[in-house]
This record gives structure tokens, sequence and C-alpha cells, in this order.
């Protein structure tokens, strides 16, 4: 697979109303459309990290929690894909939640509510669609997200020709102070490039071993940045305009009825489209974690916690506040992950390949834990918790005295890259010592 193609499998996952939704998450904070401009503008540049962690795939043939063990050992390893589990899961909760909410602004415009029993139901049955969409395969899945790209590009189109025309809300005279602001940043990236660089590998794989890795990552980021940059700004705009929380009861008295029906439905379709790839990977971590589950049987593990917390989650008082809170705490084990690997490539000078194609005994002896990857793990956690604000569930003691700021993710991965590099040089002069 050529390098373009797998920018275009990113951009059309990309492509949907759940990056619509981190739009308005973002306003919905109090940000003016201005101040929301220049963070996702800013913060969507995160994906030059998926890019980066997507060079490691073509020359190991392999996904990316099962490189991690060359990181952090084997035992060392299992621990990162649990956690990779539990986040992707996260996300696919999150899709399911957004496709029950968009299926019932769908039914009632047909005339059928049903409240919170409607929603649970449609959360099921979302579910139930996304869990089959994996068994096509990644061929497949890739071909249906490049094809989506052009009817969810035009649809957007239209619904910016509207919104244009149409007056703003008081939201859209907000003003956020700076602390805020560091919050939108964080929540930015966690919803971009730090969400996916986890899973980049499990992707990059297929592309071919000729392509140079300025192409890869360049592909990647440029397929990754334009839609979603594009489309949260216009989620932005949209959260000028609506009334509640709710990212689609509002959009049948804001938009014509010929447009609404088809919209939501291809958003359905979109959504789970792109969570598709969520639950590829999540099954992937199950077995890089060393459990003995099928890719089928982890898919059915997948879909029946999915739809247990989507339940809760369409319950919720507040779709944004859950999301806000997942997107914020789910940066405590990432970004010091994405620090530690990328500190860990730059020490093997980008060359995974030599340790994924050692001779059996060699492989066999390699150690469980590679203690470096683990401290400069653990400090980068420490140090994103010291520094994350993620109110009302957590607020970290530095945030709290610094005006409620949230630095989390570059403290975390500052931490954890410089810990690595260290101790890699230091280790060699201990043992000579």
């Amino acid at each position: 697979m050529p390098a373009w193609r797998l920018g275009g499998l990113w951009g059309g996952a990309l492509t949907g109303i759940g990056t619509l939704t981190y739009g308005l998450t973002i306003v919905s904070l109090g940000l003016s459309l201005s101040q929301a401009f220049w963070v996702i503008a800013a913060g969507n540049l995160s994906f030059v990290l998926l890019g980066l962690c997507s060079l490691q795939g073509p020359q190991t043939g392999t996904t990316a929690m099962v490189i991690t063990r060359a990181t952090f050992g084997r035992l060392g390893g299992a621990g990162i894909s649990v956690l990779n589990w539990f986040t992707v899961l996260g996300f696919e909760v999150a899709a399911i939640a957004l496709s029950a909410l968009a299926g019932q602004t769908l039914l009632a415009k047909a005339g059928v509510t049903g409240g919170t029993g409607e929603r649970v139901v449609l959360a099921i049955a979302a579910a139930t669609l996304l869990a089959v969409l994996p068994f096509f395969g990644h061929a497949t899945m890739a071909k249906l997200l490049r094809w989506a790209l052009v009817p969810s590009i035009a649809f957007f189109a239209i619904m910016l020709v509207i919104l244009l025309h149409r007056p703003h809300s008081p939201a859209f005279y907000g003003h956020a102070n700076w602390a805020t602001l560091s919050v939108a940043v964080a929540i930015t990236i966690s919803a971009s490039g730090l969400a996916w660089c986890n899973q980049g590998n499990d992707f990059s794989r297929y592309v071919s071993l000729g392509e140079g890795r300025g192409r890869i990552v360049a592909w990647v980021t440029i397929g990754c940045y334009l839609p979603q940059t594009g489309i949260m700004l216009l989620g932005a705009l949209l959260a000028t305009h609506l009334k509640g929380t709710n990212p689609f009861t509002d959009l049948p008295g804001l938009f014509p009825g010929w447009f609404v029906i088809p919209y939501l439905i291809i958003a359905i379709l979109q959504i789970l489209g792109g969570s598709s790839l969520d639950l590829y990977s999540s099954s992937l971590s199950l077995q890089a974690a060393g459990l003995p589950v099928s890719r089928p049987l982890g898919t059915v593990v997948d879909f029946a916690l999915g739809a247990a917390l989507s339940v809760a989650v369409v319950s919720a008082s507040s779709f944004y506040a859950v999301l806000n809170d997942f997107l914020l705490l789910v940066i405590i084990w990432l970004a010091p992950w994405a620090g530690t690997f990328l500190a860990d490539q730059l020490h093997r000078r980008g060359d995974f390949g030599t340790f994924f194609h050692q001779p059996a005994g060699e492989a066999s002896a390699r150690p469980l834990l590679e203690w470096p990857a683990v401290v400069s793990m653990i400090l980068g956690m420490a140090a994103c918790a010291f520094w994350l604000n993620a109110y009302p569930a957590y607020v970290g003691p530095l945030s709290g005295n610094v005006s409620g700021s949230d630095f989390s993710i570059p403290l975390g991965m500052g931490v954890s890259f410089a810990c690595y590099l260290s101790l890699r040089r230091l280790g060699p002069r201990i043992q000579r010592s």
C-alpha cells in the first residue's frame, strides 16, 4: 500500500460527525469562535505524533502493541496493551453513544419518541452493527472509509453554507481565560494525534517498504490534519447555534428536512465505519497482551462491554462532560507512552526491524521488563497527573494551584522522553562501574 492511501484511510475515518463533536466540546468550555479556531488549528498539529508512530510498522510488519514489547519488554508491553485496550474501548463507547443520539433524532423526525429507553435500545443496535464491520477485514474497511469521504465532505459543505447564513447565539461572544484555553488545547490534542498514535502501526504495517519515512509522516499528517481541523472548526461554528448539550437535538430546527434525514443516516454509518478502526485495534491489543483470544472472540468481548458502557453514557445528563473527562484522563498514560516510545525510536535510530528479525534463541531471551522504559513511563504518568485538570473527576496539585490550567501533555511527554534517553545513556556507565 502506498503512503497516500494510508493518509486516505485516516482521512476517511476522521471525516465524520464524531470529529464534529470534538469541535462542539471545545466551545462548550466557554471559548469564543475565534479562540476555538486557534486552539483547533494548533492542537491538531499533534498528528505529527501519529506520523512518527507509524514509521515502525512497514519495517516490522506487525502491530503497534507488539512493537511496544521492544521498548517495554514482554511483560511491560502486555501491561501497555491492556491500557490501550481500555482506551480504544472508550472511544468505541463514545462512537456508539453518538450513533444512538443521532438515531434518536432520526426517529423523532419520523414521529417516534421514547426517551432514555429508546436511546438504550439504539445503543445496543449500534454496538451490534459496529461489531460486524471488522470481520470484513482491513482492506474492505479502508476502501469503505475512502469512499465515505466524498458524500461526507459534501454534506459538511452544505452545513457550512447554511450555518453562515444564520445568526449566532450568545456562545459566539464567549471568551475563555488562558487556563481554560490550556485545557481546550489538551482536549484537542487528546482527540487528535495523541488519541491515534497508539494505533498508527496497526495500519502502517501494510505500507510498502519502499516508501520513505518522510512521505509516511507527511501523508499521515496531512490526511488527518485537513479533515479533522476543518470539521472541528465546523463543529465549533455549529456550537454557536445550539441551545443544549446534545449535538443532534437542535439539528431539525437549524436545517431543512431534506438535509437532516440523509445527513443523520450517513453520519451514523460514518461514525461506525470510522470506529471500526478502534474495534480492529482493540482485538489486536488483547492478543498483544498475551491473552489466548482469537480476533472474533475479542470482538465479542468488545461488543458486550461497549454496549453496556454506552448504555450508561447515553443515560448521563451531559454527553460533553463524559467525553471531556475521558479525553483528559487518557492523557495520563498516552502522553508518557508516546514520549517513551519516540525516545526509544531515537535511541535505536529508527531501527526496530533488527529486534523483530532476531534468531529464535535470541528472541526468547528478551527481558520481561525494560526498566528504562518502565521507570520513564511511571515518572511521566506522575508528571501528567500532577498538572492535569479533568474537573470534576480529577484536578492535579499543580493545576489546582495554577488557575486550573492543564499542561499535562508536554510535561508528561517531556519527562518520559528525557528520562528514557538519560537512563539508556547511564546504563552502560553503571554496568562498567
